[in-house]
């Protein structure tokens, strides 16, 4: 055949694929598998040293906090001081027992 245009020329989705025999395709996903687990071995140790780092920075702003909390007299037998109360949120009016507010809407 010969090819007179670009439509003509064949894709690999158009070409008949060569079929794997068993052991090719296992020897493929074996290679994969290594692959993934390699990839994944990897990440697993930077999490572990991210971690660290975190936990030995969040030890440092304990630390950093109880100086602070000492400083300003607010340390009572490792007691934090109270958090101020906040006021209850305002309920919404309600009209004839409804708990749905009305909005028109106009285009």
């Amino acid at each position: 055949m010969k090819i007179k245009t670009m439509r003509q020329i064949p894709t690999r989705s158009a070409m008949p694929a060569r079929k794997k025999d068993g052991r090719e395709q296992t020897v493929n996903r074996m290679a994969q598998l290594e692959h993934e687990k390699a990839r994944l071995e990897r990440e697993l140790q930077l999490w572990r040293e991210k971690e660290q780092r975190t936990a030995e920075r969040l030890q440092q702003v304990e630390t950093q906090l109880h100086q602070v909390q000492q400083t300003l007299g607010l340390n009572q037998g490792d007691a934090a001081a109270p958090e101020p109360q906040r006021p209850a949120p305002a309920k919404p009016k309600t009209n004839d027992g409804d708990s749905w507010n009305v909005i028109s809407l106009e285009y």
